[in-house]
């Protein structure tokens, strides 16, 4: 149809209206044959139907390639936008990248807005940007209240999550002094031996934890059976 078309009505320029996502479910990454002569009219909506920013976004916003175009020659960049009471689409776009502009031998003259048509323009502008506003702030207080309803339940449940368990206590470990023994075979210095042990150099105790000896100052290694050692 479309080499069709051009039999029919040769030299009419003849552009491709699509978007990026339409064309990737229709084609995937295929490019289409004719690119370089058919400027590409895509459609790309700032936000839902029915509303568009205040300022018109560049010809080039969120652009990527696709479909074989290096460019595109219009963006449709909101749909059904109530201007002076109709729903529009709205769109920027490159005159010189829709078809070729001749040159005009006669300058145009641009025709004066009246005062009255100024202010009609003044109130309309004024008038979408407090709907524009307005939006806005709808969406804010909305996103603010969504947050505040889950910060809330966070806090429920943190407040019902039980306390951690302790962590446990080290394991307490006693031998019992035999014949033979000596200290370094439990202990690698005499200050591990008092840190379990800390009344060793005065006093020796039974397995029931009675004093089976009493010393002045002992050495470290001088110990006797049945003498109950803490060695963890």
């Amino acid at each position: 149809a479309y080499d069709n078309i051009g039999l029919q009505l040769p030299g009419v320029v003849r552009p491709v209206y699509t978007s990026r996502w339409k064309w990737s479910i229709a084609f995937g990454t295929q490019e289409w044959p004719h690119a370089a002569e058919s400027p590409l009219l895509e459609a790309r909506y700032w936000f839902n139907s029915g509303f568009a920013p205040n300022e018109p976004p560049s010809l080039e916003w969120m652009w990527l390639p696709f479909g074989g175009w290096t460019e595109r020659a219009m963006l449709q960049y909101a749909g059904t936008v109530d201007t002076l009471g109709v729903g529009v689409d709205r769109c920027v776009y490159d005159q010189a990248r829709m078809f070729a502009v001749e040159e005009e031998t006669e300058e145009e003259t641009e025709e004066e807005l009246t005062v009255s048509q100024y202010e009609e323009l003044r109130k309309l502008i004024i008038a979408k940007a407090n709907e524009a506003r307005a939006f806005t702030q709808k969406v804010h207080d909305a996103v603010v209240a969504r947050l505040g309803a889950a910060e809330n339940k966070i806090a429920a449940l943190e407040a019902r999550r039980p306390a951690p368990k302790p962590a446990p206590k080290p394991r307490v470990q006693y031998v019992i002094v035999k014949s033979g023994d000596t200290a370094d075979k439990w202990f690698n210095s005499e200050d591990a031996l008092i840190r379990f042990n800390p009344n060793f150099r005065t006093l020796a105790y039974r397995a029931d934890g009675s004093i089976m000896r009493r010393f002045t100052n002992r050495r470290w290694n001088d110990i006797y059976p049945p003498e109950q050692l803490r060695i963890k």
